[in-house]
């Protein structure tokens, strides 16, 4: 399955579309929350911010897990 962006509704669902193969940005269209940040990262997720607490936890997640940037810029 191919595509440019895929949005979905809950990190458990962009999961199962990433362990699947899906060839597509998962964009998680409702946010995410505390604790969740290291799998957006993992996977390559891109999530939907509400808070600007929300840009610090993915900042120090990716951090802590050696990432420079979102891998989409």
């Amino acid at each position: 399955m191919k595509g440019n962006l895929l949005g979905v509704t809950s990190l458990d669902e962009a999961i199962r579309f990433a362990r699947a193969g899906f060839a597509a940005n998962i964009l998680l269209m409702t946010g995410f929350w505390r604790g969740e940040e290291e799998e957006i990262i993992r996977l390559g997720l891109t999530p939907t911010v509400w808070e600007c607490e929300q840009i610090d936890l993915l900042e120090h997640a990716a951090s802590r897990m050696g990432v420079a940037k979102h891998p989409s810029t």
